[in-house]
Order: structure tokens, then sequence, then C-alpha cells
């Protein structure tokens, strides 16, 4: 096997393997130039809970990343991995002027921005992609009086090595003028591809590598469409995500640092080892900035971070929160950490959770297993976008963990009213996809709990108001057999979607946070695991058609009405293509577009499937218009539909509506077309 290919082997596995603790930092993050530093947080208070934040004073931080190297298992050199890579649309705000109507980004929390392939302001149409060498450019392109494009400038972005990257996307600041090309880099370090006489008697041909990760932060500066590079920042890391409300740019990364214990040989005596556990110092552990080709700096002092002193955690991993201001041309930020991992990021206007578990996982032939007394720790941060302060709030953690896919997890999570929903899967095993239900030797499926929490003021402590199932309650979020697949929350109901071999709708009204329950079902083939709320009381639902057995089949598109809670009904569905099919939302949380006009709305989805009996492959934009009033969906003829060889990758397709435009990025070109 290549280096290359097990490189990306444990990149892509990074997420299912890594064993992340918890705990989030109790900060007052304030821009300023520079990385970390800034105004010290003020002196913390008595801990509610064990599961509350402390503020690290008198080598605390060191003492506890010491105390996790002696106390978990020696595992030789190599054999740990490093930071390895891993509802609505809304108009961005800014100068847009006269500019038609125009959709963007679907994002989770109105207000709340997300990077995206494809951005607009009006006039203009920036879009991210990767050259065929690897290295990112940004295309302009500008619309024309009769809605076409003219392209206007491709740059390619500064790149100062040949790791390799991951593209989150862009993100326009709030006056549309300028923005940041967030990015994800890695390189493997370590041994040579041959393990030669390191290699423990066990048949292991290769030594996995340590990676050299790194998230950048590009500035690009748009002079009426013409774009320039500005300033790059450089964080060591793995990004867990990144969010944008007005001009503050909320970035949220985790470091794994590669330490003189984890390089020890498997045969290291217990002296050697304690020897090496003690020269470990508080800069080693904590990451660093670069600044455009500028060295390394640190990323945050040991006074900038904060510690859970119940974190049992056997990894060392450290999280930081940065806040960037664009309306800077240097890009000027400011960070705080913790001792600990981040798995998620959910974040309101006001408002940003991060979670995690401080239990550490395992893994069989079936997949990922829990322990059976896992529970997902949250903490809860005051976010003020136009101070530029992020103040720690409270902490709590519930049973259980939030799922086996990273892209799915931020939405478990959804605050209304004050109140904070989480759910959360209660079992050791799981299905990570539906595809996993009818494997022959599938895990078992794993039960799922919703909590209903809400911040005790003065205390640090999210309260648990209640949970589902519960006593009173005792009915399961789904019938034996079934897993969670699917969760949206919109207001005050949740919608939750099981499957095996059938698709349960749940309508749960969660408008009394002491008493959640389930007032409504709807039992329909297959399963969605996207539900968008395109109107009221209207859920726009994609997934997949299924067997009587559960055998996964072609997309499925469904128009669902949920006015009446307690009696959801399907309006019309559609099944695309077969085994094989799939939408862009299969790998990206962002590839379904919609807007509304004039009583309908819009809906733009790319996707591709197999042609029968020939290795090609079909991609188009598929395209419906719903009639909120008559509640009533049609499809609308499929847009710049190809067919070609080579698989396309329908992952980085994207669309945006601007007036009665649609716009449809594939392979790095946009076509455009009235809708």
């Amino acid at each position: 096997m290549k280096i290359r290919n097990i490189r990306h082997a444990l990149a892509m596995q990074r997420p299912l393997l890594a064993a992340v603790s918890a705990a989030i930092a109790s900060v007052a993050l304030v821009a300023a130039c520079g990385g970390g530093g800034g105004e010290a947080a003020a002196p913390a208070e008595p801990l509610a809970s064990p599961v509350a934040l402390k503020r690290s004073s008198n080598g605390e931080l060191l003492a506890q990343v010491q105390r996790v190297l002696r106390d978990r298992p020696s595992s030789g050199i190599g054999f740990q991995i490093g930071s390895a890579m891993p509802p609505q649309t809304t108009v961005a705000g800014g100068a847009a002027d006269a500019s038609p109507q125009r959709s963007d980004t679907l994002l989770q929390e109105a207000g709340v921005d997300e990077a995206d392939l494809l951005k607009s302001e009006g006039r203009h149409l920036y879009s991210v992609s990767r050259a065929s060498d690897g290295q990112l450019r940004i295309a302009v392109h500008r619309r024309q009086a009769d809605g076409s494009l003219a392209q206007l400038a491709l740059l390619p972005l500064p790149s100062e090595d040949a790791a390799d990257v991951g593209n989150q996307g862009l993100m326009l600041a709030a006056d549309g003028r300028s923005g940041v090309v967030v990015s994800k880099r890695w390189r493997p370090l370590g041994p040579p591809e041959s393990c030669s006489d390191l290699c423990p008697p066990t048949g292991l041909a290769l030594l996995p590598r340590w990676m050299d990760s790194g998230v950048e932060v590009q500035r690009v500066a748009f002079d009426d469409g013409q774009p320039s590079a500005g300033d790059r920042l450089r964080i060591e890391g793995e990004l867990v995500d990144s969010r944008r409300v007005g001009d503050r740019l909320v970035l949220v990364t985790r470091h794994r640092p590669v330490l003189a214990p984890d390089l020890l040989l498997p045969n290291a005596t217990a002296a050697e080892r304690d020897a090496a556990i003690a020269r470990v110092t508080a800069r080693e552990v904590l990451p660093t900035l670069r600044r455009n080709n500028g060295a390394a700096q640190p990323l945050v002092n040991e006074s900038d971070c904060w510690i859970q002193p119940a974190n049992a955690s056997r990894t060392v991993e450290v999280t930081t929160v940065t806040l960037v201001d664009l309306r800077t041309s240097d890009l000027r930020n400011s960070s705080r950490c913790f001792i600990g991992g981040t798995e998620t990021v959910y974040m309101t206007p006001n408002s940003l959770y991060l979670a995690t578990t401080r239990f550490d996982q395992t893994a069989d032939s079936t997949g990922v297993v829990f322990r059976s007394d896992t529970r997902t720790d949250i903490h809860k941060f005051a976010f003020d976008s136009a101070a530029g302060t992020l103040t720690y709030r409270a902490s709590a953690d519930v049973a259980g963990h939030l799922g086996w896919d990273a892209t799915r997890r931020s939405w478990r999570l959804s605050e209304h009213e004050g109140v904070l929903r989480v759910l959360t899967y209660t079992g050791t095993t799981g299905w990570a996809t539906p595809a996993d239900a009818t494997r022959s030797n599938a895990p078992a499926p794993s039960p799922a709990t919703l909590t209903m929490l809400r911040e005790q003021a003065g205390q640090s402590l999210l309260q648990t108001l209640s949970t589902l199932p519960n006593a009173q309650r005792p009915a399961a979020l789904g019938k034996p057999g079934e897993q969670v697949y699917g969760v949206r929350f919109v207001g005050s109901q949740g919608y939750v979607v099981t499957f095996r071999q059938i698709d349960p709708l749940y309508v749960l009204d969660l408008s009394n946070p002491a008493d959640p329950q389930s007032v409504g079902e709807l039992e329909l083939p297959g399963y969605s695991d996207h539900l968008v709320p395109v109107g009221p009381g209207l859920l726009f639902a994609v997934g997949r058609d299924a067997t009587d057995r559960g055998v996964v089949q072609g997309v499925k598109v469904a128009l669902i009405d949920v006015a009446n809670p307690a009696a959801p009904r399907e309006i019309s569905s559609q099944v695309l293509g077969s085994v094989g099919s799939y939408s862009a939302l299969d790998g990206a949380r962002h590839g379904l577009n919609f807007m509304t006009v004039n009583g309908t709305a819009r809906v733009a989805l790319p996707m591709q499937w197999a042609v029968p009996g020939a290795m090609q492959w079909t991609s188009s934009l598929m395209r419906w218009d719903i009639d909120l009033a008559a509640r009533r969906m049609s499809e609308r003829p499929q847009m710049a539909r190809s067919t070609r060889a080579d698989y396309p990758d329908v992952e980085s397709q994207r669309s945006l509506q601007i007036g009665d435009h649609v716009y449809y990025l594939r392979g790095g070109e946009i076509t455009s077309q009235g809708w």
C-alpha cells in the first residue's frame, strides 16, 4: 500500500478513532493584535459541578498534561496519530444596496454564517476551488444586466509548502468587500516508509505517521471584483469548525502535540518514560501561530488556558477558540485555550456551545465502541460580535454522545428561548450510516435521549430541566431495532427520523421544556437525513429510498406537511436514480439551496447517479418549485445535465439564486440560467 493511501486513510479515520477529551475555556476573548494574550480573564468562581471549568494557574495546565501522560499506557514510537486532518437560506449583509433578492449558504441558524464554496454579495459571485496541483484558487464573476456571468479574475492563493489541502470555503465580511478563505492543511511526519527493525513482531509492515496539521485563514480583498491576497494566519492543529457573526470570525481548532514520551521506543523503561514526562514544557504542549511566512509564535500562553479537573481522558489535546476581526487588514486576533478536545461547534448570534466527550473510545470489527458510561460535556459562552468578546457562562454533562458522523453533530444541538436541546446516543454501539444496519456483522442500534437544559445564573451550570424518554413518558425515540438518524429543531418543535426498514418521522412538542413529548408520527419507506423548513409547517426532506428489508436505494426527496404536529403527512415524494446515486448533501451540509419568491420556495440540489449498464455517471442540478399556499411540489427541468466516465465530485457542487437566475458551481466552473 502506498504511503499516500495510508495517509489519506488515517486522515479520514481520524474523527472515528481519536479518543477525545472534554472541557472548554472560560474566557473573555477580546480582539487584539497578535495571537494569544489580550485581557486577562477574571479569577474563576468555585466550581458548580465536576464538569465546570477552572482557570489554569501555578503550573496546573502542565501538571494535568503530565498526569495524563503518566496515567495512559505507553504506546511506543509512532503508534499514536498526531493532529491529523480529519434553518434557512439567508441574505448576506453589506454591500448589496439595490441588488435583487438572493439566496446564500444553507445555515443552521439565521445570522450565523458558515464557510462555503460559493458566495455572493449580489453583484459578484465568488467561488473557491482546488486546481489539479492542489492549490486553492478563488474565481470572481460579475453578474450582467441579463443575469449572465462574466469572469473577472482567477486568483491562485499563496501556499508555502506542498501539504495536502482541505478547503472549508469562503466567508465574506459584512460589507462584502473582503473575505477569508478557511482551509485545512496537513502533511506526514515521522520515520520513513519502512519501519525496519523498529516494528514490533506483530506482522506490521508500515509504521503510522504523525501528521503535521494546520488551519489557514487567508484574507482576500475585492476591489470592484478584482481579488488580491492579503495577510495569512496559520494555526497549528486541526479545524473543528468556523462561524461568522457580523465581522467576527470564530475559529475553533484542536491540537494534539507530539511530545517526548510519545517518541520513546516500545522497550523504553519506566525511568526513561518518567524522565521524558518531566521534561515536557507548557510551550511544547500549546499550539503556535504563524503570520504569512514568519516564524512560529505561541498562539496562547499557559495563563490563557483553562482546565477541567474532572477530565479523565488519556489523550493530550488542546482546543483553542480564536476570534478574528475581519475589518482589519492584518486579521487581528485573540485566542484562549483549554486542555481537552472538542467534537462540534454550535452557535447562535449570541451564544457559542462547544461539546465533547472526556471518555475514551475503542474500535472493533463493527466500528467505534463507546463506554457504557459515556457522557458528553457541553460548555456555553456568551458572544458579543460588536465588542468581540466571548465569555464563559456554564457547563453541563449529558448521557451519551453526539454520534458517529462529525458533519451532523452540530444538528443535534439547538437553542430556543434560552433552552438548549441536545439529542445524544446512549448505546455503546450503533450505525454510523443506514447501510450499517444491513451488514452481516451489524452492531446493535443505539437508543437516543433528548435533554433540555437551561443556564442557572451565577452557578456556571446548565441545569437539566427534563429528558425524553423519562418515567412518565417511557416510550423510546423510535421503534425497537431502529436508530435515530436525522434531527432538526425548528422553534418549539423537533423532528426526529429513525431508520431500519422504514422511515418514521416523529414530531416532538418542546414548548414546555419541563415536559417534552412526542405528539405525532409518520411512517414512510426509506429515511430522511436532512429536513429543511421551507415554509410554515412544511419540511423538504432529502434522504434515501429503501426496500422492505432496509436496503438503501436511490435519493428520495419529499414534501412533508407538519402544520398539524399530531398528524404529519407526506404531500408528495420523488425517488431519483437507484443504488449508487448521491446528492451534494451526502458529503456537504451546504449542498442544498433555496429561496422564497412570491410565495414559492425554489429548491436546487446537485445530484449524480449511475447510468444503468454503462460505466458512466450523470450529474445535474435538480430543481423544484414548492407552492407554499397550495402546499404543492413540482419538479423543474434539470439544469446543465452531463454524462462522464469519471466519478463526479458532487460534494463540491453548489448553487445559489439571485433574482430570477440560478447559478450552478461544478468542477470549478459556474453555469447560469433563468430559474
